[in-house]
């Protein structure tokens, strides 16, 4: 049995990652015990307030980072932007960073400030062209550039994050699943779309679809495809380059909100499955050479015996890793309920003459709470029918077979039937407002002043998303998937709630009051008080060393 062409490329890109992580490092930095410790705690309560996927949250720290150190040259406050005020900037902001604990801190030397500070060389560059284009700006515009400036951050974030934690094996793995399913998606008519805009469309829905990439983590993959030269770090940026930066973004907006793009997720999501396990297959084994893999790989008893364990190992801890991901979502949403009740439901009751009692605030919090759990625990693992189906996936992306999966995506332009869709629009609408009401009675009955009732009905709109979210997460080893009338009972009415709940969530990362509150009253003198307890530390042993 022959490997297939798409594993052998698999394998080169793996390779990448072994070879970066065995490579010399010259001069590494080190950072003082005590100080990364702090730093981990504070990241911990940062994953409460900011409410963000895990993989997000190494973003949100350099995004932090970047405003912290920037924030003169963000805002246009400043003009001193100077290559060597910011090549300075760069480096507090690295050590920073690697304080956080989010990064593998031996890696990281006095090259990799040296490439963080072209980083945000350019960067400013672009900021400054956003400053001085759009200086005199309706209320209106003003927010569309407040919106660009994050963007700009956000991608600075992704480019900061590539520099210091290179992730060789997620692009591989990206790299294996997007080549398959070029080989097998086919397009009717195939007219309608070009190659070029079926590559692109694959490759989001793949990101999307293994790894939750959000948008500002595709924006940032899709610019190297529309920006040849945008990653050149020994480049010199000009202001006349930056503007193309931002008609750029209005084509990468395009191509993430299409709506054929949907039916390229749905594919990656069902098949997502077995390129996950080849991934924990491959890094089981501790591949170290591209021989090696190919060796590995060609022992089909081996390989599937590693399959099976790495299966079952997932299977069973499923749940607990879902019970945790509602654990952190719920902590989130219960620290900003009792915020909420503090600062504003409890005032207006108050001003408003209406009776908060304990028994109110408790339920208050209670229900989003149990509402989460609930929906978590109802999660069912896959069929035990699964296993082998996944299995048989795996085998025909690894192995050369003359059998070719087809995975058809048809753009037919055939009228709807007007009044069918009209009855599934209107009984979305009906559930989603039976839903709403039904909401509305509970927090009634519990003796919530109105005041509350609708805080806490977005609450619960927001628990429904997060849940469904978790409830997708629980398919990261589903092929084989059957639904029950149970399932599609609780669909009617949880999705439109969650659409509204998506909405909010949204908006509650954008206007996130609280994260705001810490990254200006905390986050600053936390990191300068943790960069003073590092330096008071390194003089004291640097003293103690003295002593003979």
């Amino acid at each position: 049995m022959n490997l297939s062409v798409f594993l052998r490329d698999y394998l080169n890109n793996f390779q990448k990652d072994y070879d970066y992580k065995h490579r010399g490092i010259i001069d590494s930095f080190e950072i003082d015990d005590l100080a990364l410790s702090v730093g981990k705690f504070y990241e911990k309560i940062r994953k409460v307030i900011d409410w963000k996927e895990e993989n997000a949250l190494r973003r949100g720290a350099i995004a932090r980072a970047i405003k912290r150190n920037l924030v003169t040259q963000i805002y246009g406050l400043n003009h001193d932007t100077s290559s060597k005020k910011v090549f300075e900037l760069a480096e507090s902001m690295v050590f920073e960073l690697m304080r956080s604990g989010y990064f593998n801190n031996k890696l990281i030397n006095a090259q990799k400030v040296d490439t963080v500070g072209k980083i945000l060389n350019k960067y400013v560059v672009i900021l400054q062209d956003l400053n001085r284009n759009r200086a005199d700006l309706s209320r209106k515009d003003l927010r569309i550039k407040i919106k660009l400036q994050s963007w700009v951050i956000q991608i600075a974030a992704c480019e900061i994050e590539e520099c210091l934690a290179p992730s060789f094996q997620t692009v591989a793995l990206v790299k294996l699943m997007t080549q398959v399913l070029k080989d097998r998606i086919k397009v009717i008519p195939a007219s309608n779309l070009s190659e070029a805009e079926v590559n692109k469309m694959i490759f989001i829905a793949v990101w999307r679809s293994l790894f939750e990439a959000d948008d500002d983590f595709i924006s940032y993959e899709l610019l190297k495809l529309y920006i040849n030269d945008f990653f050149d770090h020994n480049k010199t940026w000009e202001q006349a380059e930056a503007e193309n930066v931002f008609k750029v973004k209005t084509l990468i907006n395009q191509d993430l909100n299409t709506k054929i793009g949907r039916q390229f997720l749905r594919i990656a999501n069902k098949y997502d499955a077995a390129y996950r396990l080849i991934g924990e297959i491959t890094k089981k084994e501790k591949i170290e050479s591209i021989e090696q893999g190919e060796k590995f790989f060609l022992d089909q008893d081996k390989v599937k015996a590693y399959f099976a364990e790495i299966y079952q190992s997932r299977y069973k801890s499923l749940k607990k890793r879902l019970l945790k991901t509602a654990f952190w979502t719920t902590l989130s949403i219960i620290v900003t309920n009792i915020a909420s009740i503090l600062i504003l439901e409890w005032p207006v009751a108050v001003m408003a003459g209406l009776e908060f009692s304990q028994f109110a605030i408790f339920m208050d919090v209670f229900i989003p709470s149990v509402a989460m759990f609930g929906l978590v625990i109802i999660i069912r693992p896959p069929k035990k029918a699964n296993e082998a189906v996944v299995w048989k996936e795996i085998e025909k992306i690894i192995y050369h077979t003359d059998e070719r999966d087809i995975y058809e995506i048809r753009q037919l332009s055939r009228t709807k039937n007007k009044a069918l869709q009209t009855f599934f629009f209107l009984s979305t609408l009906l559930a989603g407002a039976a839903g709403l009401y039904g909401l509305y009675l509970i927090f009634n009955l519990v003796g919530l002043p109105w005041t509350s009732i609708y805080i806490n009905i977005v609450y619960i709109t927001m628990v429904l998303f997060a849940s469904l979210n978790i409830r997708e997460k629980s398919q990261e080893i589903t092929i084989f998937e059957e639904s029950s009338i149970f399932d599609f009972i609780l669909d009617i009415f949880a999705i439109p709630l969650a659409r509204i709940g998506q909405w909010f969530a949204k908006k509650w990362k954008e206007y996130n009051i609280f994260s705001i509150i810490f990254s200006i009253l905390i986050d600053a003198p936390l990191s300068m008080f943790i960069g003073f307890l590092e330096d008071w530390r390194n003089f004291l042993k640097e003293k103690k060393s003295e002593i003979r």
